[in-house]
């Protein structure tokens, strides 16, 4: 298996897309190649730098709600003739 098919492959790992088949090849590239175990553990951190952000407050919430709301185009009554 080349690199950019691992890289590929590692990507979609995640979500379930993989047959089995693909899994076992992706897991035996990845043992003998260091620059896509590499490329794996910098997935992973990212995934965990990910889910360990805080939620905004609810104060920049409603300010980031209130601000859409002012750019958004008014609506405009018209009337349709016939």
């Amino acid at each position: 298996m080349k690199c950019n098919n691992a890289e590929k492959l590692l990507l979609l790992q995640d979500s379930g897309e993989l047959t089995n088949q693909q899994l076992r090849t992706l897991l035996t590239h990845i043992h003998n190649c260091e620059d896509c175990r590499s490329f794996q553990q910098a997935i992973v951190k990212i995934e965990e730098n990910i889910q360990t952000q805080e939620l905004p407050s609810e104060t920049i919430l409603n300010n980031i709600k209130r601000e859409a709301r002012k750019l958004t185009p008014q609506n405009k009554s018209f009337k349709i003739i016939y």
